[in-house]
């Protein structure tokens, strides 16, 4: 591991797994538990499975895509297995216990985004929508 190049690591083989093989890979080593914590393939993997763009949110900690892909896919599950728009609305409320603070407002606007994928049509969750974003608008402003 160490006679690899970091850069053919992350720009040559990380991109292209998944989030259960980037996990996988982690968990071999120490020297790859720590190339695959702060890889930016996390990002890319975060992006391709829940289809946004995170682009819209700037710099971010690159230690920060990994509990927050953790705790999405979390997220997504109890999504798929919702009855109700509120049941959306509170899983966005609750608290994600791996991700830090700086991630709260991501993650409660892609549970929001992937519950209007759910329930397109709910108004009370196209306004708590409307509210995250607006409030992400804000804080890029600052």
């Amino acid at each position: 591991m160490e006679n690899v190049p970091a850069a053919l690591i992350h720009d040559g083989v990380l991109p292209f797994l998944d989030a259960a093989s980037l996990g996988r890979l982690g968990a071999t080593s120490r020297s790859w538990r720590d190339q695959v914590a702060s890889a930016p393939a996390w990002r890319t993997c975060l992006q391709r499975q829940f289809g946004v763009r995170l682009d819209v949110y700037g710099p971010c900690d690159p230690t920060l895509w990994q509990p927050m892909m953790a705790s999405l896919v979390a997220d997504a599950r109890e999504i798929r297995h919702s009855v109700h728009a509120k049941d959306v609305l509170a899983i966005a409320a609750s608290k994600a216990p791996m991700l830090p603070v700086s991630g709260a407002s991501i993650r409660r606007e892609i549970v929001l985004m992937q519950g209007l994928r759910r329930f397109p049509t709910d108004a009370d969750l196209i306004a708590a929508y409307a509210r995250a974003i607006r409030q992400q608008l804000q804080l890029v402003q600052i």
